[in-house]
């Protein structure tokens, strides 16, 4: 077999060598670098073929077309590779504020052990991007905010007496830069991780890109909205890029295509990782037990058959389940879930297994931010809404942990979403599923609306409207939708007037005054716990 099995095309379509064309540019979908096609001869089979690359990075040089020669290396083992794919130290992207992003490298918590030796040594951490460099004390290095759209940000270490396995494993690799063409972040409450290359992505979740353009692309199936911006900004230079939500709302040929060219693979569903015993606070990816407890048990939600594995001593171990709940050491475990049917470097880091007395606050317990932002930005949390702001502009969902909301009809679904929800209509009912934190519900009171209109005495007034008529106008359609559910012969005298496409000049005042009494009616809360 040839070292680069396929190419993947401009639709995102695999090509194997013997239906590929020469002069056509193919992708590499081990390192989504360009690949060209070289022709069976007397002397070759059929196959791709990479041009010269200068300067490699860590991903190209884990690539199966890459022979090591005469450059470094060739990265083979498995655990490098996993680690490679995730970014090397993950990246995150955050609305530090309102539509304005900031990309941030998270450094993984590293064991006792290995922070007592680098606390003793007074070890530093040189971070070189884009021809500057900084020092860090490596015992606390939490987070480092990126500065450029380098490709590759380089982490060396210093003061260290021996090599440490746990840092060549986290470390070493440094920090793969931002690429526009490829990165998806996940979307959770002001931002999200970058998803590891050759993952799943999975429909009806939202997710952040990163692009150069001010329009983003016409997809069917595909929605993107506008969340706000991120610029770097150097003594020389100024990067400026759009974040848009990307929400694939159904798998079909353009969407596939899509998501494959930039080497993920679209799936309705994935598997799941859920932490069932004992108790601990969840950062991100970092799950965080107390000291004193040794042994975690975690529940492996299985929708695929994707397969679990963690960072040992000898590589990547596949970890024995028993009824889809598996027991694992808490200090400093990485958990992968891998699907190897789709690609053979298909390895997501999904939960960091810790245990530190100094992180562990048993106060500190976890309780999910959920609110709604309307008009101009203004945030309001969900159990202190102001009900007009449900009703009178259009409104987001935010929550820092996954929450979805549904609207209503007559207990038919109109909308469901994880973040915009859009301007409720007085007939829908919003429901917001939190999960094991709660369900919240909000719709009219339609008992309130009845209390301050008095439908026989309106029945009378429409029936008087009489004189010049004029074109209809929308304020008559806003009324209709208004009326529909409260009385079907005010709504049926609206209707007429419609159909005919002409209505009294006298209506427009009383379109006006019963606008005044709509204000009256209130949404009514509810929450179900």
């Amino acid at each position: 077999m040839a070292a680069i099995e396929y190419g993947i095309n401009g639709y995102g379509i695999k090509i194997y060598p013997w239906n590929a064309y020469s002069g056509r540019t193919y992708i590499c979908p081990y390192c989504l670098e360009e690949i060209h096609f070289i022709a069976k001869s007397h002397k070759r089979v059929e196959h791709f073929k990479h041009k010269i690359i200068k300067n490699r990075t860590p991903v190209q040089m884990m690539c199966p077309g890459y022979r090591g020669t005469p450059e470094p290396k060739k990265i083979d083992g498995d655990v490098d590779k996993a680690y490679i794919t995730n970014g090397g130290i993950s990246l995150y992207i955050c609305e530090s504020l309102s539509g304005k992003y900031e990309i941030r490298a998270i450094f993984p918590l590293l064991s006792h052990k290995t922070i007592d030796l680098l606390q003793r040594w007074g070890a530093k951490v040189s971070i070189q991007e884009n021809g500057t460099s900084e020092m860090h004390s490596a015992c606390n290095l939490k987070s480092y905010k990126v500065k450029s759209n380098a490709e590759w940000i380089n982490i060396q270490c210093s003061n260290m007496k021996y090599r440490i396995d746990e840092i060549e494993e986290k470390w070493k690799w440094g920090i793969r830069g931002i690429n526009p063409a490829v990165d998806i972040f996940h979307s959770n409450y002001q931002g999200g991780y970058r998803v590891a290359l050759y993952s799943n992505i999975i429909v009806g979740k939202e997710y952040l890109i990163i692009s150069k353009l001010s329009n983003t692309p016409c997809i069917k199936g595909m929605s993107f909205d506008y969340s706000g911006s991120l610029a770097f900004n150097s003594q020389y230079s100024k990067y400026e890029y759009y974040i848009y939500s990307m929400v694939v709302k159904e798998a079909n040929s353009a969407t596939i295509s899509y998501i494959q060219k930039r080497g993920y693979q679209l799936i309705e569903q994935s598997d799941e990782i859920i932490p069932m015993w004992p108790p601990a606070i969840i950062e991100g990816k970092q799950i965080t037990y107390r000291k004193c407890d040794q042994i975690s048990y975690l529940y492996h939600k299985k929708k695929l058959e994707q397969e679990l594995f963690y960072v040992g001593n000898n590589g990547l171990c596949p970890i024995p389940e028993r009824n889809l709940i598996f027991q694992i050491p808490t200090d400093n475990k990485t958990i992968l879930l891998s699907e190897y049917s789709f690609h053979k470097y298909s390895n997501e880091i999904r939960v960091i297994l810790t245990n530190s007395q100094e992180s562990y606050v048993i106060d500190n317990y976890y309780a999910p931010r959920i609110g709604f932002e309307g008009k101009n930005s203004s945030f309001q949390t969900i159990t202190q809404i102001d009900d007009s702001l449900l009703y009178d502009c259009e409104i987001k969902l935010l929550s820092d942990y996954e929450v979805k909301a549904y609207l209503l009809n007559h207990s038919y679904v109109e909308l469901s979403s994880r973040k915009h929800i859009g301007r409720i209509k007085h007939n829908q009912e919003l429901v917001v599923d939190a999960g094991v934190f709660g369900v919240y519900t909000f719709d009219y009171s339609m008992r309130s609306i009845e209390d301050k209109i008095d439908l026989m005495s309106e029945l009378n007034v429409l029936r008087l409207c009489n004189g010049p008529m004029m074109p209809v106008d929308g304020s008559l359609l806003q009324l209709l939708e208004f009326l529909k559910p409260i009385s079907s012969d005010l709504y049926q005298i609206i209707y007429t007037w419609i159909q005919n496409g002409k209505m009294p000049v006298n209506v427009v005042q009383y379109v006006e005054m019963i606008k005044e009494k709509q204000k009256y009616a209130e949404y009514k809360y509810r929450s179900d716990r």
